[in-house]
């Protein structure tokens, strides 16, 4: 293979193509008649960080709060968080259209008037706080502190009349978001309540028994789903073997 020819060739099409770039017209000016637009990705994204370590260094304290039902305050968390800053992504469709019950309301004025930041972070301390229930007094004031030291670094930079509009339609959605929650009746249940004292495990050939007779989330399989449903929810069942030499070989197997 004539490695020789293959380089010149790679280095001929890469020049070419500075060239070509270097060569292209000037961008247009801007249309002064095109409206200022007021996205999301214009800002940086130090208040969702914040919002995600303070979560991680409340959540792994709380009892009885994994896996499930951190996983289930996740999803509503950031969905408040998604549709507070949505009016600043046109590319994208709100929640609602796909998600029976969920109404989220209209933007009230223009988006021009509003700080997406300032909108998240209050959606984020309100939605936090409502679906974190076994959160003790302590944790509960460290999402207050959270939200007001990011509230007192974001009104350095807009207007009060803006920061009163953002923060006001971020509590609108997550008033919004909270109100879809509660309306899933057993995750409100299961989540406050890890380890339901009237729950007695089934006994039986195969069935696993905890030693301390209780189970966490037993009836998670009734909580509601987002994107999986049917019989995708549930994996099959593991074979069950009494032969004793077919024991032996799946514990050397496991062994390995």
């Amino acid at each position: 293979m004539n490695f020789r020819f293959i380089y010149k060739a790679f280095f001929f099409v890469l020049l070419s193509g500075l060239f070509i770039a270097s060569c292209k017209d000037e961008p247009d000016p801007i249309d002064p008649t095109t409206p200022e637009q007021n996205l999301t990705s214009h800002y940086n994204n130090n208040v969702v960080t914040e919002w995600i370590q303070l979560y991680m260094d409340i959540e792994k304290d709380l009892p009885g709060f994994r896996p499930a039902a951190t996983s289930r305050a996740l999803a509503y968390i950031w969905m408040s968080a998604y549709e507070a800053g949505l009016p600043g992504m046109p590319d994208f469709v709100s929640n609602d259209t796909k998600l029976s019950g969920l109404n989220v309301p209209d933007l009230p004025k223009d988006a021009l008037k509003y700080d997406w930041n300032v909108a998240v972070n209050a959606a984020i301390a309100r939605t936090m706080e409502h679906m974190m229930p076994v959160a003790n007094t302590e944790q509960r004031g460290l999402i207050n502190d959270l939200e007001s030291t990011l509230n007192t670094t974001l009104k350095a930079s807009v207007s009060q009349e803006k920061f009163t509009n953002s923060q006001e339609w971020g509590r609108l959605v997550a008033d919004a978001i909270n109100a879809y929650a509660d309306t899933d009746v057993e995750g409100v249940k299961q989540a406050a309540d890890a380890f339901p004292a009237d729950y007695v495990p089934p006994t039986g050939q195969g069935l696993w028994q905890p030693e301390d007779g209780k189970s966490l989330f037993p009836y998670w399989g009734k909580v509601r789903t987002f994107t999986t449903f049917g019989s995708a929810l549930l994996s099959p069942p593991l074979l069950l073997l009494t032969a004793p030499i077919l024991q032996a070989s799946t514990t050397k197997i496991l062994l390995r």
